[in-house]
């Protein structure tokens, strides 16, 4: 019997594609002169939790288990959880949602919905509809 899907962990083609992400997504932040991540909040899935840990291991960053980034959270239940006192978040969560939050934050949809591997980096000036601006986005991957 397959596992549930809660319950599946990364292949290795999903660390692999975890890794390149985060190596392109360092370096693109780099190149534009922005803060490294500081906190990495995720879903309390499997994949999540072991995406989260390649890129606290890949980046040096703080990572945190956040309910409310599980499956089943709808986009105005977020915005409490944005922590004010970090500089640069990184949210990992799964689909739909993810693209819900982009479009929510950024109030539009000019972001193809993210496959795995994917990302954005939001202006985020306060965590509300359209209170971000998009900075840059790799939503397909190349792998």
């Amino acid at each position: 019997m397959a596992p549930r899907d809660e319950d599946r962990q990364l292949t290795q083609r999903g660390q692999l594609t975890v890794r390149d992400a985060a190596l392109e997504f360092h370096e693109r932040i780099a190149l534009a002169d922005l803060p490294p991540p500081d906190l990495c909040l995720f879903s309390p899935l499997v994949r999540t939790r072991e995406t989260s840990q390649i890129l606290a291991t890949e980046w040096g960053v703080t990572q945190q288990s956040c309910a409310a980034l599980a499956p089943g959270t709808r986009v105005n239940q977020l915005e409490t959880f944005v922590a004010s006192d970090r500089e640069h978040q990184v949210f990992v969560s799964h689909q739909p949602f993810v693209s819900e939050l982009i479009a929510h934050w950024i109030d539009g949809y000019e972001v193809a919905p993210l496959l795995p591997g994917g990302w954005a980096t939001i202006d985020l000036m306060a965590p509300v509809r359209g209170g971000g601006s998009l900075v840059f986005a790799r939503p397909s991957v190349y792998v």
